[in-house]
């Protein structure tokens, strides 16, 4: 079962300066790297090498999070690295993203 954010403690955090950091699974196949977070389901980007691939991911991680955010969802608790079972062709990593960023280029958007 997913474990999740408290509101309370989201609350209480200033959410303009607020970063999250998720593990993330690279799958190395012969025409680039697919990505994806297994706590946060229907995330997948792609890349053509590792550097590509990690901007990819932080870009997938915060849009999804800011989505979450502005649809006041539950945003899942990040699995810790030792929990993840890989199949040979993968790897993992972790992926910070500062939603401070985020935010102010989504708001550029929209407004």
């Amino acid at each position: 079962m997913a474990k999740y954010f408290n509101n309370k403690d989201l609350k209480r955090i200033n959410r303009f300066s607020l970063s999250y950091m998720y593990p993330v699974i690279f799958d190395y196949n012969n025409d680039g790297i697919l990505v994806f977070f297994p706590d946060l389901p229907g995330v997948f980007t792609y890349g053509h090498d590792e550097e590509h691939s990690f901007f990819n991911a932080r870009e997938a991680l915060g849009l999804h999070l800011f989505g979450l955010e502005q649809d006041q969802e539950s945003i899942p608790l990040p699995s810790r690295l030792y929990e993840i079972k890989l199949k040979s062709n993968q790897a993992t990593s972790l992926v910070d993203v500062d939603m401070s960023l985020i935010r102010n280029q989504a708001k550029s958007l929209i407004y």
